[in-house]
């Protein structure tokens, strides 16, 4: 585990190579997604379906976005952190979130206008 710490400290992609439970730990995969966020792709299930996980993910990268849980792909707050943090997660997000929040226009347009906002 600790040779891993120190690897995903480096590169947050290294976490590809870690055994399967190390996957599953939640501070090795919250230090590899804060380095690079679609590292994600690499984290157990269980944290694939961690809010705070994908939120530091998408907050790296907002295309981390891709290997979310549906669930937290239907998460507002988690779509708007992928968009605003980069609009290719877009492609990302289920069609029905964006007809439920009034389309591709309206959903971009809020979060342009909450990044001038913060």
């Amino acid at each position: 585990r600790d040779v891993v710490l120190e690897a995903v400290w480096t590169d947050g992609y290294s976490l590809q190579w870690a055994a399967e439970d190390v996957r599953g730990d939640r501070e090795v995969v919250l230090i590899a997604v804060a380095r690079g966020g679609t590292a994600l792709q690499f984290a157990s299930d269980d944290l694939r379906a961690d809010r705070e996980i994908v939120m530091a993910a998408v907050h790296q990268d907002g295309t981390a976005l891709e290997f979310a849980t549906m669930s937290l792909k239907t998460d507002i707050e988690v779509v708007m952190a992928a968009v605003k943090e980069d609009l290719a997660a877009l492609r990302y997000v289920p069609r029905k979130v964006l007809r439920k929040h009034g389309g591709l226009r309206r959903l971009v347009t809020r979060t342009a206008r909450e990044s001038e906002e913060a």
